[in-house]
C-alpha cells in the first residue's frame, strides 16, 4: 500500500462515487493502477463529461495551433465521404483500415494512405531528422 494514503473502503463489491454519492458495482468504475483501489475515484457516468471537456479543450487548441492541418484533414474527410478521394491499402504494408498522411499541408488531398503503425513511424521519422518529405 502506498504511504500516506488510505484505500476506499470496497464493501459488498461495491465501491463509493464521491460525484454522486452512490455506492455502485465496481464494473462501473473504470480500472486505475495508480489507485490504491485499482479503481477510478468518479463511476463511469460521471466521468464522461469530465472526459469529453478535456478532449473538447485538446481538439479546440490543436485546431488553433494548426489550422491549415485542420482543413486538410475536413477536406480529405469529405473528398471520401463524397467519393472523391479513394482509400488505398496502406502502402507499406497492404492493410486495409487506413488514415491520410499529408506531407505537405497547402495540398489537402495529395496524402499517402498508410495505417496506424506506419503512420506513426513515418511521424517518428521526421522527428528525428531521418526522412524529409515534400
Amino acid at each position: 500500500m502506498k504511504r500516506g494514503r488510505k484505500p476506499k473502503l470496497i464493501i459488498n463489491n461495491k465501491y463509493h462515487c464521491p460525484s454522486c454519492g452512490e455506492f455502485k458495482p465496481l464494473s462501473e468504475f473504470h480500472r486505475d493502477r495508480s489507485k490504491v483501489s485499482g479503481y477510478s475515484s468518479y463511476c463511469k457516468v460521471c466521468r464522461r463529461p469530465i472526459i469529453q471537456s478535456l478532449n473538447n479543450k485538446i481538439k479546440t487548441r490543436e485546431r488553433l495551433e494548426n489550422p491549415l492541418r485542420f482543413k486538410a484533414m475536413t477536406k480529405v474527410y469529405q473528398a471520401v465521404k463524397s467519393g472523391k478521394l479513394l482509400k488505398f491499402p496502406c502502402e507499406v504494408c497492404h492493410t486495409p483500415k487506413v488514415q491520410a498522411h499529408h506531407n505537405v499541408y497547402t495540398k489537402p488531398l495529395d496524402v499517402v494512405w498508410v495505417c496506424q503503425l506506419h503512420h506513426a513511424e513515418i511521424h517518428w521519422m521526421k522527428r528525428k531528422g531521418l526522412l524529409a518529405l515534400n
